[in-house]
């Protein structure tokens, strides 16, 4: 563990080093100080509500029951970049060892990452309720009426600028 930083090793050769007749010393009672650098997750608002905007917002979310991952967007800061590209690093770490990482990303997301294209099938992995709905939708499956059509309160509209007009 020497050389990772977390000083285990220093702690041990001081203690062999300040005992020389192996005697084990006694333990000191150190308060764990964090850093002003690390954030605290556990005071969660009771609401359950996570604000975007923070630094501290959650970098990744399951969409459906399937166990998968996508990370959320949330504030381009540079502490929230980092954090992703920690997760990059394990990711990295974990293919050059040959282990399983931890973390199950959605097929987006490994999809974005080796540079293929998305497509429309991928959001079946994504949330598989609403890939459901709207190849429901797209392909007019089942019997459907003008009414059901209408109670669904499609409208799309485009937002144009004043100058394209």
């Amino acid at each position: 563990a020497a050389g990772l930083g977390n000083g285990d090793g220093d702690r041990a050769n001081e203690s062999a080093s300040s005992n020389p007749r192996g005697q084990p010393a006694q333990a000191k009672s150190v308060p764990i100080v964090r850093a002003s650098s690390t954030p605290n997750l556990n005071s969660a608002n009771d609401s359950g509500i996570v604000n975007m905007d923070d630094d501290t917002a959650p970098l990744f979310y399951r969409p459906s029951r399937t166990g998968y991952y996508t990370p959320i967007a949330g504030k381009n800061s540079t502490h929230r970049l980092n954090a992703f590209r920690n997760v990059g690093r394990m990711i990295g770490i974990c293919l050059m060892q040959m282990e399983i990482f931890p973390l199950h990303l959605c097929r987006h997301v490994l999809k974005f990452i080796l540079g293929r294209p998305i497509n429309w099938f991928d959001l079946a992995f994504y949330d598989p309720v609403l890939f459901e709905s709207m190849r429901t939708l797209v392909f007019n499956e089942g019997p459907t009426r003008p009414e059901q059509i209408n109670s669904l309160y499609l409208t799309f509209e485009v937002a144009v600028p004043e100058q394209e007009v």
